[in-house]
């Protein structure tokens, strides 16, 4: 549950106040109702917090320009309301525009600054007073809304302080620190909430206080944030008042200050919600929750506010070291304000005003006692390009620590980034070529770290397919080999310079087979340089998203193809960038099928994980080459629409699933699990022969069943049956589409005329409800898809399991059918 702020009255009955009833803020309190359990409290409560934690106010800052500039930007559905919050405050405006000449153009010296914030005063924030209680409450819920903060922002706030940023360029450093000591006296007495409306004003406040002072400005800049967290740390204190008075409930015995997963918030939680989604907050669990995920795309109320300011700061700290330093050294402590969500700006920034010069202070940040400091600075060393770094003959230093590489600790060697997450190449400086592969190990504490040095495997580049072939497997190790022995010569070509991406910023996965097409182009150079040349374009114009579709030449197909396709003029670039994302975004998910089935194969003595996420490339791939077919005219009557449509919905559940086994995710048991008993072949009864698990998405609301039976049955008088199985159905709340992701121990044999076939595991992929009446099945709405690209089973895929995975799958199907149990029932 989101920590409540106290920003929103609500009546006897739960309903808004009339608005001639609305209090300032100060005195706005969420009453329980009298009739009301507490349970019944907490998700009213909820739904509130829950609604204030999602919504996003539409705006476009000017972050970055020094004077006047910068208007906040107007959804369609907000026009409405902005043109009629700017008649009915058109008098207001009127006057601030007036006031705004006088002190322009008659007002000097000290009067410059008790002019401008008597206007403040006296005319601007009165008017977002006014409307707060509406904005906070209502924009929240309609779009529209945000419209009378569009209005307000524009027409009101943004001229008072570009004005008075502008009258303060000529003005002596005595009248600048006044300027800037009452600004933060306003802000310290206004901004008392840390809801985003006030943060769009913080934000404009706190880059005026630099506009004017420079970078002077940045200690009242964290003055600024220190009130407010003292703020929101008496808010909490006051909610805790509000918890015992109004509802008798006892902070330390019946409520835990704990993080809420699914929402981003910190707050109070009655004690009995702790779980997976909410973990209570403190060192033994901070850890947990600043995973490189949440760090990377985390979501809170601060992050609009803290990205604007750090993108601002970036643009300050130019033009000298002293500048440099003193933005480094601020943001190396800005961090610990709810940065996470903010990382790839952070990582931009630093890079852009100096790797080296920031390095030390993220470092010190790795030796602090604060979490989120810690956990930043960690994530944007493994980001961060360091280059070519020596070697010496006691080791490398990097970082901070001295890794001690045995064999390679010689001058010949030096090492480099290979992704962003810390495994680093060891490289011959003789023949440019990868020797080896380490990890890095930021947190030991030792300073002398002893480096495991291993060989990169052909697998962790390019997938192992079950089908594959003894010429694929050498071709494989082939591929690795040149990978190794021409990385470091394509990592220093101009190839990548303005394209916006950074080879080893990818994964290894989508580094290798790129690589090959780029080796191969660059070989036909000489005849034809404008080859390389457009896939340069490629690379500019659809970035990552383009080159995760090289990892489809694993199933056949040249690079060739996939510029063929980004140049096709039968599908728009929207079409074509769609494609790319939905491939992007399958690939990401197919990765976390790993991590579901890593955690119930330890016992089976199978590697299944590794044939699950093969299995979702090959289909993926399948997508790709049905949607270059399409863009050919060779599909016949399947459209580019129906390709996205299934992607879109298969991705969607993807990523719905991948909440199975990630610990931050909204997934929980909605009804208890459902056993049944069947009959098995040779007609003797299984008690809980199928096992059936219906689960939430808290977050989108989507409906998931999973259903596990691990051995084959068969059908009896009313009892079904059916092959062993694991599946998965996710059914879309908003589209109402429905996904099946099924895991079979089935033979087709009989259907393709080969009997003798013996049993094998396949993924079945369906889309839609089974139509009865018509015989279409979810999996054929698939297979007319993927049915375009030859070799294709369509929405089945037997290719990518090893015939003995078949032996195996039935204690895999038990272990995970446990592991459903542990995860979901037992919490319950």
């Amino acid at each position: 549950m989101p920590r409540l702020n106290p920003a929103a009255r609500l009546g006897e009955k739960g309903e808004p106040p009339k608005k001639e009833e609305r209090k300032s803020e100060e005195e706005v309190v969420i009453f329980a109702r009298e009739d009301e359990t507490p349970e019944e409290f907490w998700e009213r409560v909820e739904a509130l917090g829950k609604s204030l934690a999602e919504s996003v106010i539409s705006e476009e800052t000017s972050a970055g320009e020094d004077l006047p500039g910068g208007k906040y930007s107007l959804s369609p559905e907000a026009e409405a309301k902005y043109v009629e919050w700017r008649e009915k405050s058109e008098d207001r405006v009127s006057r601030v525009e007036a006031a705004l000449e006088e002190i322009e153009t008659s007002v000097s010296g000290e009067d410059i600054v008790n002019s401008y914030m008597e206007l403040l005063e006296r005319e601007v924030y009165p008017e977002f007073e006014n409307r707060m209680i509406f904005l906070i409450l209502y924009s929240d819920h309609d779009e529209s809304n945000s419209g009378g903060h569009v209005q307000y922002m524009n027409d009101l706030l943004l001229p008072t302080l570009r004005s008075l940023e502008t009258k303060m360029v000529g003005e002596s450093q005595d009248i600048k620190a006044k300027a800037l000591v009452r600004l933060l006296d306003f802000t310290k007495r206004k901004f008392n909430t840390d809801h985003r409306v006030f943060n769009t004003h913080r934000y404009e406040f706190a880059k005026s206080l630099i506009n004017i002072g420079g970078l002077r400005a940045l200690p009242h800049v964290q003055e600024m944030f220190d009130d407010l967290f003292e703020k929101i740390k008496e808010d909490e204190d006051r909610f805790t008042r509000i918890m015992q008075n109004e509802l008798g409930i006892s902070p330390d015995k019946d409520i835990v200050w704990a993080f809420d997963r699914e929402t981003g918030a910190l707050g109070y939680f009655p004690r009995d919600r702790i779980s997976d989604i909410v973990v209570p907050v403190g060192p033994q669990n901070d850890e947990e929750f600043f995973t490189p995920e949440a760090l990377e795309f985390g979501s809170h109320d601060h992050l609009m506010l803290h990205r604007d300011l750090v993108t601002f700061l970036g643009e300050q700290g130019r033009g000298s070291d002293q500048k440099r330093t003193e933005v480094l050294e601020f943001l190396g402590e800005f961090m610990k304000y709810n940065s996470h969500g903010v990382l790839e700006e952070y990582v931009r920034v630093i890079e852009d005003l100096g790797v080296n010069h920031a390095i030390p202070y993220l470092l010190a940040n790795l030796k602090g006692e604060d979490v989120l400091k810690r956990r930043m600075s960690a994530e944007i060393l493994f980001r961060l390009e360091l280059g070519r770094v020596e070697v010496g003959k006691n080791g490398v230093g990097y970082l901070g620590k001295l890794y001690d590489l045995r064999e390679y600790n010689d001058p010949d060697f030096f090492v480099r980034r290979l992704n962003n997450s810390g495994l680093m190449g060891v490289l011959s400086d003789e023949e440019d070529q990868i020797k080896g592969v380490f990890s890095l190990d930021l947190e030991a504490q030792e300073r002398v770290v002893r480096a495991e040095v291993r060989y990169l495997l052909s697998e962790e580049l390019f997938l192992p397919k079950a089908d594959e072939t003894d010429f694929e497997l050498e071709q494989r190790e082939k591929y690795l080999q040149l990978f190794l022995d021409n990385y470091e010569g394509i990592f220093n070509d101009e190839f990548f310079q303005g394209t916006g991406v950074r080879l080893n910023s990818l994964d290894l996965h989508e580094q290798g087979w790129f690589l090959l097409t780029y080796m191969e182009l660059s070989e036909e150079v000489g005849d034809n340089p404008q080859k390389l040349e457009r896939l340069r374009a490629f690379v500019r114009k659809f970035g990552e998203y383009g080159l995760k579709t090289f990892l489809a030449l694993e199933y056949g197909g040249s690079g060739e193809d996939i510029l063929e396709f980004a140049a096709s003029h039968d599908l728009t670039d929207e079409e074509k960038r769609a494609v790319f994302k939905n491939f992007y975004a399958i690939a990401n998910e197919a990765f976390n099928w790993r991590g579901i089935f890593n955690q119930v194969e330890d016992n089976v003595g199978w590697e299944f994980a590794p044939q699950v996420h093969e299995a979702f490339v090959r289909k993926n791939a399948e997508f790709f080459k049905a949607a270059q077919m399409i863009a050919r005219g060779e599909a016949e009557d399947v459209t580019i629409g129906e390709l996205l449509e299934k992607m879109n919905t298969i991705a969607f559940s993807m990523r719905i699933l991948k909440g199975l086994h990630k610990a931050d995710a909204s997934l929980e048991l909605e009804q208890n699990p459902q056993h049944q008993g069947e009959y098995n072949s040779e007609g003797n009864w299984v008690e809980k022969a199928t096992s059936t698990y219906i689960l939430r998405d808290k977050k989108s609301g989507a409906r998931v069943v999973v259903s596990v039976r691990p051995i084959p049955t068969v059908k009896r008088g009313n009892r079904a049956g059916g092959e062993a199985r694991i599946n998965f159905k996710v059914t879309n709340p908003e589209s109402g589409d429905q996904t099946r992701i099924a895991f079979d121990l089935s033979d087709y044999g009989e259907y393709a005329g080969a009997e003798e076939k013996p049993p094998v595991v396949s993924l079945d992929l369906g889309v839609g409800k089974p139509d009865r009446e018509e015989g279409i099945w979810p999996s054929q709405r698939v297979g007319r898809v993927l049915g375009l690209v030859e070799g294709s089973e369509g929405g089945h895929n037997e290719l990518s399991f090893k015939p003995e995975t078949a032996g195996h799958f039935p204690k895999v199907a038990e272990q995970f059918r446990n592991y459903m149990e542990t995860k979901f029932v037992e919490e319950v």
